[in-house]
């Protein structure tokens, strides 16, 4: 369990801190007329993951307040939106720090215990079968997000690497890049 300080960090430096900076830059964009507002997520922000709720929480919470934004931003003043959702990068597991978190909570009276040395195993044995597969550099991410920069018509939301596409698969085979929902959104409300 995160504690109430933990929790009210990830909001502010996950959350919170895209908020606040959205807010500071929005006034011009909406002035101008013209800007895009790239915000990093996780593939985490669409699909649940163990041992993450939190984290999971402040990522849905920023495809959520991107989406809305773009639903009335885009069509009444020429602002485009992108989340990027990358999946997990090559040094997190290999550097031992999800192993070390998870394992300095553990106690051997923790009824987790078990699922969690089942979840550190699985996850250590896909990373060493599939190193290729499962990780990404930090530069293969900004290479997805000058995509984006560059684009004509960005997408709502990217996914950074194979894996990230079939994790997430279930929940956005109707529509992979997210602007097809913000139409209907925009047309339902103010058609």
């Amino acid at each position: 369990m995160s504690s109430d300080t933990e929790i009210q960090r990830l909001m502010n430096i996950n959350y919170y801190g895209i908020i606040r900076v959205t807010n500071a830059v929005l006034p011009h964009m909406k002035k101008i007329k013209s800007g895009h507002i790239i915000n990093i997520s996780s593939v985490c922000g669409l699909v649940g993951q163990p041992f993450n709720e939190i984290y999971c929480a402040t990522k849905f919470a920023i495809e959520g307040y991107t989406e809305a934004l773009s639903t009335y931003l885009t069509p009444f003043f020429n602002l485009k939106f992108t989340i990027i959702e990358p999946d997990e990068f090559d040094r997190l597991f290999t550097n031992g720090n999800v192993s070390e978190i998870l394992n300095s909570n553990v106690n051997s009276k923790n009824e987790y215990l078990e699922i969690i040395e089942k979840y550190v195993t699985s996850s250590k044995s896909i990373l060493k079968d599939n190193e290729a597969v499962v990780q990404q550099s930090v530069n293969q991410v900004a290479e997805v997000i000058n995509y984006c920069i560059e684009t004509e018509t960005p997408p709502l939301r990217i996914r950074t690497s194979t894996r990230s596409e079939e994790l997430c698969s279930l929940k956005t085979q109707a529509d992979p890049n997210g602007l097809k929902s913000s139409k209907k959104v925009t047309s339902y409300f103010f058609n």
